[in-house]
């Protein structure tokens, strides 16, 4: 169960990773939230027992996924700030 749920969790992480990149952040959003919701139900199942090496595992992707929200943070801020910037020459070409 542990290697099927690392397999699931790893390839989630690079779909997000591709979403980044391709600049689809609202897929990256949802693939967010699924990925959240598939670890806290797994987290909740009676069955599922992690050991050491799986627990070293999750807090890999934790540290993983800190970076890919840095980085998709920043990607949205410079897109919004060349929207508004955009903007603001568009609205001085009219005038």
């Amino acid at each position: 169960m542990l290697d099927k749920f690392k397999d699931k969790l790893s390839d989630m992480n690079l779909a997000i990773r591709e979403a980044i990149k391709s600049a689809d952040f609202e897929k990256a959003q949802a693939l967010d939230n699924e990925r959240q919701y598939f670890i806290i139900t797994a987290m909740k199942d009676e069955t599922f027992s992690p050991d050491d090496e799986f627990v070293e595992f999750l807090e890999n992707c934790a540290k993983e996924n800190a970076e890919l929200v840095s980085e998709l943070e920043a990607r949205i801020i410079k897109l919004s700030s060349a929207t508004h910037k955009t903007g603001q020459m568009m609205k001085a070409y009219n005038i």
